[in-house]
């Protein structure tokens, strides 16, 4: 399927402009363009680099995760964390920005077993981002 000249919207467009990816059907649509400066498009980017630097992934100290008085929650050892790390679907979830405000929330939450309990059952994407990190760790499986 062709698609529509962008400056005169009459004919199918045969070229795109180098700088902005503009599609254009003639010379004359080309320098109309041309009169006006346009801009190259965001390049996508690796995952990594689209995330703040104080957002990317990383494995908590041992202090950040180790409450001996707790008994009741269970850990992840370095090997579940090294696998949530190395993991592509869990990685791009973790770009969405709703998602990353869910997770401060139930985080700083007085009750946060009820705040994630409610968030899963309100959206899918966070649902989805729990049922991969479940089964990445394997504890899915208990």
């Amino acid at each position: 399927m062709a698609v529509l000249c962008s400056i005169c919207k009459e004919a199918d467009s045969r070229y795109k402009c180098s700088t902005c990816r503009i599609a254009y059907c003639s010379l004359a649509c080309y320098k109309t363009h041309k009169e006006t400066p346009c801009e190259s498009p965001e390049p996508k980017s690796d995952l990594h680099t689209t995330l703040p630097q104080d957002q990317k992934w990383r494995l908590p100290k041992k202090s950040d995760y180790d409450d001996p008085q707790d008994e009741t929650l269970t850990r992840l050892d370095l090997t579940q964390l090294q696998q949530l790390e190395s993991n592509d679907h869990i990685l791009s979830l973790l770009a969405n920005p709703d998602i990353r405000q869910y997770i401060k929330a139930i985080e700083n939450s007085s009750t946060p077993d009820k705040l994630l309990q409610e968030i899963r059952d309100n959206d899918a994407t966070f649902g989805e981002f729990v049922v991969t990190l479940l089964n990445a760790t394997g504890a899915s499986k208990h």
